[in-house]
């Protein structure tokens, strides 16, 4: 069944304080004109997602669902209910059609979406599932948790196939590389670590942070790991040389979000000060910033196309953004 309610949550005092903008910045730059649309709610919406065929967009809501939108419609399609509290992260199947959400509950919901119902609920972490993400052929999921690991789980029998220690507190995001063979985690201990999957060994510490860990995103071509820390800076790391290639200062305002565009040009960025700054890869230079949340941008998502961007805020809202025009 759809339903369409309103959202509401009560957020606790210390951490609207955290996502709280004290004033957004203003740039020669600064395009609020290419918000498409917006999709409003009452509760703060964390990760967003597109589905492989760019049909269906759906974000993690802290009044503990899941909303699912037609991009090309602009209407929404489900509300998924199931979990009891913040969603955190919601993650579409390369393949079919099935989306996992995780959850503070601990739980790793997957979704349907041709009936909007639950199809399996999974358990294996003792504290918060942050991050979730598929491996390019959908034969795992990665799991990051505040209990300080990360599960990889068979998707055939939804067993974990591999537990991944050595993070020293909550482990807060995760990516896969393009060809699958690595996973980039990041921690609350300020560090980036690099597994070899097929292994479940870990390769390589990526360290720079100051700070913890919020999104991680690979280029398209694996070359490249994009690292946005929560204090002063996100960072495009060089896998070659496991060096920091550029440095991109945010100064008083914390980064939460990173999205690679489809052509591996731009790395997008979402900020506390409610801006998602573009940065072009190959000369670090800030190209475009895009304003108009009111809250911190929590969450970044690119069309597969690459034509449009997706971004969740702390204002409860998300917006679609037009950015056909960069090339």
């Amino acid at each position: 069944m759809r339903t369409f309610g309103k959202i509401t949550l009560t957020a606790a005092v210390s951490l609207a304080a955290l996502l709280s903008v004290p004033g957004a910045g203003q740039s020669c730059c600064n395009r609020p004109d290419l918000a498409l649309t917006t999709f409003a709610g009452d509760a703060w919406f964390y990760g967003v997602a597109w589905s492989p065929r760019g049909d269906l967009i759906a974000a993690a809501a802290w009044d503990s669902t899941v909303r699912v939108w037609n991009p090309d419609t602009l209407e929404p399609v489900y509300t998924l209910r199931g979990h009891l509290s913040w969603v955190h992260t919601v993650a579409f199947h390369p393949g079919e059609e099935i989306l996992a959400s995780g959850a503070r509950d601990k739980a790793i919901f997957l979704w349907d979406l041709r009936t909007g119902r639950e199809i399996r609920r999974i358990y294996g972490h003792a504290g918060t599932v942050n991050a979730v993400a598929w491996s390019p052929d959908g034969t795992l999921l990665a799991s990051a948790s505040d209990d300080g690991t990360v599960c990889l789980w068979d998707t055939t029998f939804w067993t974990i196939l591999r537990t991944l220690a050595g993070h020293e507190g909550p482990v807060l995001c995760l990516a896969f590389s393009p060809d699958g063979a690595t996973l980039a985690t990041g921690g609350e201990d300020t560090t980036i670590r690099l597994w070899d999957v097929a292994l479940g060994r870990q390769i390589r510490s990526l360290w720079g942070h100051q700070a913890p860990l919020r999104a991680l995103a690979f280029s398209p071509d694996g070359h490249l790991l994009g690292g946005v820390s929560q204090l002063w800076s996100a960072r495009l790391w060089d896998l070659a040389t496991g060096k920091t290639r550029y440095e991109f200062p945010s100064g008083i305002y914390r980064s939460y979000s990173a999205a690679f565009s489809p052509n591996g040009r731009y790395l997008a960025v979402g900020r506390q000060d409610a801006t998602i700054r573009l940065y072009d890869v190959a000369t670090g230079h800030e190209t475009l910033v895009l304003t108009g949340h009111t809250g911190g941008v929590l969450g970044l998502a690119w069309s597969p196309d690459g034509k449009m961007l997706t971004s969740g805020s702390a204002d409860s809202k998300v917006k679609l953004w037009d950015v056909s025009n960069l090339r």
